[in-house]
């Protein structure tokens, strides 16, 4: 396996930590032009340099759609077999911020090509499935889900956090602070309560939602961005975990909390709801401060509920999202397209 990364020779330095897995950066060799248009449309000059890691492998592989021009021109080029993986379907994502832009042109005709010319298509999620079979003129059997995969090993509620006290009557939010993700109604709900919310990550919204606690003496801790290993010490201090977004792709802190055996409510958005199935391993909420108030009460006061949503909830992840499950799919994946039946 090699690693082909569009950075220069900082990136051997993981190679290290690859065992026998290989970094080859495209700008170690080739001079990186310092203007960004510029370098995009370099990028599309790189398959046709003399780089043999292009013709020597068997299989190209991308994990986002960014940047997957560069294999597609490699797979025309060499006669090589690509998958096309994508966390996010980014064209979907961006119509629903801009509906007519340059840059959805742009990505309509990247994926378009991307999808076309694919010998797989791995996607994360169900929805995004049915939106590409909708937009794009490829047949449905290309595509496959594959969840995004959580290192139970790591998520899991043995791996408690030593140095604080539980809380007993707060509710835990892990992710950016974006209008998309409904923070500011997630504050709505807690006005006049005497509950507790731990807030982890970044983004624009942070100082509004700092003045808006201060305003309304919402009980607030902000623990700011923490290393993706470290957050089960976080999640795991806490009752009730939420992800109240207006929508969502396959939200992998919705699945982080679910490892932890957490109660989780989420918004009955897609995304979200092909993953929670309601009052089993998760409850849903609306989009409106009474319903998330309520839904947040409802399992702060019922442990016997939080337990059984909880027992479910890793249950799932550990059937759809364990890296021996993933692991296990992408392999059969890559068995299929090389069309080898052992190896």
């Amino acid at each position: 396996m090699t690693f082909f990364t569009y950075g220069d020779e900082e990136d051997l330095k993981y190679g290290s930590l690859l065992g026998d897995i290989n970094v080859v950066p495209a700008y170690a060799k080739l001079r990186r032009p310092k203007n960004k248009l510029i370098r995009f449309m370099h990028s599309f000059a790189i398959p046709f340099f003399p780089l043999a890691i292009f013709k020597s492998v068997d299989l190209y592989k991308t994990n986002q759609m960014l940047g997957s021009w560069v294999p597609i021109i490699a797979k025309i080029l060499y006669n090589k077999p690509l998958i096309i993986r994508c966390g996010y379907e980014l064209f979907r994502n961006k119509m629903r911020t801009s509906f007519f832009s340059p840059i959805n042109i742009f990505y309509y005709i990247l994926e378009l090509f991307s999808y076309n010319l694919a010998n797989k298509v791995i996607i994360s999620n169900k929805t995004d499935k049915l939106f590409i079979k909708k937009l794009f003129p490829i047949h449905f059997n290309k595509v496959s889900i594959n969840r995004n995969i959580i290192d139970t090993s790591i998520f899991s509620p043995e791996n408690n956090y030593r140095r604080e006290k539980n809380i007993t009557n707060g509710v835990l939010y892990i992710g950016r602070f974006v209008d998309r993700k409904n923070l500011v109604m997630l504050f709505q709900a807690l006005l006049g309560t005497n509950i507790h919310i731990g807030l982890v990550g970044y983004g624009y919204l942070k100082k509004s939602l700092e003045s808006m606690a201060t305003k309304n003496n919402i009980d607030v801790k902000f623990y700011g961005i923490i290393p993706n290993n470290k957050l089960p010490d976080i999640i795991n201090r806490y009752p009730v975990c939420i992800l109240p977004s207006k929508y969502e792709n396959n939200p992998k802190t919705l699945l982080e909390y679910m490892a932890c055996k957490r109660a989780v409510i989420g918004s009955n958005v897609p995304g979200i709801k092909e993953i929670i199935i309601n009052n089993f391993n998760g409850i849903f909420c609306a989009n409106n401060p009474d319903s998330i108030r309520d839904s947040i009460s409802l399992l702060l006061k019922d442990k016997k509920l939080r337990q059984k949503l909880g027992t479910n909830a890793r249950h799932y992840i550990e059937q759809n999202c364990s890296p021996e499950i993933v692991v296990k799919k992408e392999y059969s994946i890559y068995k299929d397209v090389l069309k080898i039946r052992n190896f």
